[in-house]
Parts: C-alpha cells; sequence; structure tokens
C-alpha cells in the first residue's frame, strides 16, 4: 500500500509543475528588442501591438514574419520576434477569440 501512496502521489507534482497555457503576449520584450527602429520596424510594431490588443492573431503573427524576414536583425531580436510569434501561436490556440467589432 505505502509503495502505492508514492507512485500516485508522485504521479502528481508532475502536473502541477507543467507550464499554464499561454494566456497573453509581452509585448514589451518584443519592442524593447527594437530600441531605435526605422520608420517601417516602428509600423510593423504598431501592427503587431494592434494586432495583439484587438485578438487578431493572423495579422499579429503577418506583422511579425515580416520582421522575422528582415536581414539584419540581431540574435536578441531574432529571438524576442520568434518568442512573441510562439506566444501569439499559444494564445490563439487557447481559444481566446477576436473582440467583437464595434
Amino acid at each position: 500500500m505505502a509503495v502505492l501512496v508514492l507512485v500516485l502521489g508522485s504521479g502528481c507534482k508532475k502536473s502541477e509543475s507543467a507550464t499554464p497555457p499561454a494566456t497573453s503576449v509581452d509585448f514589451a520584450s518584443l519592442s524593447q528588442a527594437f530600441p531605435s527602429p526605422t520608420p517601417e520596424v516602428q509600423q510593423d510594431l504598431r501592427s503587431v501591438q494592434r494586432a495583439i490588443q484587438y485578438r487578431t492573431y493572423a495579422e499579429a503573427l503577418t506583422a511579425l514574419d515580416k520582421l522575422a524576414a528582415l536581414p539584419d536583425l540581431t540574435d536578441a531580436q531574432k529571438k524576442a520576434v520568434n518568442d512573441t510569434a510562439q506566444q501569439v501561436k499559444q494564445v490563439q490556440a487557447n481559444g481566446q477569440p477576436p473582440l467583437p467589432a464595434h
């Protein structure tokens, strides 16, 4: 009986340490990766921010793809773009619906 309790008890700990699904996107980290953006990059960043705000995730991913395709990105910028894209995909997969039209 004691072995069974230990096995069942240890099984519960794994689920507690699992990362919860993303429910938001950390836009601040993305914008901080571009301290002096060009006008084109600024526009793409605004597009990402607006799309996240209004939960139009396909638009956010399109703007992030444009940023990711820039040839002169630093490694930190590439990571920030990729991390943000992953967060957007997770939020979208978790069923965060778009906001209703006004």
